[in-house]
């Protein structure tokens, strides 16, 4: 339906919707990528219709693995870097987000966990703050999907 649809190519930083339009807003290993998470999902906020949903598939693993398989999956966590981005991720763990969507004025519905990693203690004592002081059980956590609602 061409009226009901359109193909936008524009930065996610300042989209060009109106204000509560979307009913639907989907990103697909998109949120490890920015710079601002807080800004990308305020601008995902404001699209939204209340009621409107988000489904958001996140990859938070060293995106190096995938050309580099010899790399730790977290290997980009023992990085002390405070840039934005490392290794062209933001290193952001699955389990943050819900709570980034509820600052935002969003309701988690469901969060799915579609891949886990081990993370021994000593691999850990590796990490660099604030990764090394994470539960294991959130380092743990590759991907998966967060399924949210507007307010």
């Amino acid at each position: 339906d061409n009226e009901r649809l359109m193909f936008l190519h524009e930065r996610a930083e300042s989209i060009s919707l109106p204000d509560s339009i979307a009913d639907v807003v989907v990103s697909n290993s998109f949120l490890e990528h920015v710079q601002d998470i807080d800004l990308i999902i305020s601008q995902f906020a404001r699209i939204t219709k209340p009621g409107g949903m988000g489904i958001h598939n996140v990859d938070g693993k060293d995106h190096r693995t995938y050309i580099q398989p010899d790399i730790h999956a977290l290997a980009f966590l023992e990085i002390p870097e405070t840039a934005p981005l490392v290794e062209g991720c933001n290193r952001i763990r699955p389990h943050a987000l819900p709570a980034i969507f509820e600052r935002h004025g969003f309701d988690v519905l469901e969060q799915e966990v579609w891949e886990r990693t081990d993370v021994t203690e000593e691999m850990r004592s590796r990490f660099a703050e604030p990764f090394r002081s994470m539960s294991k059980d959130d380092l743990e956590v590759l991907s998966g999907q967060v399924v949210v609602r507007r307010r």
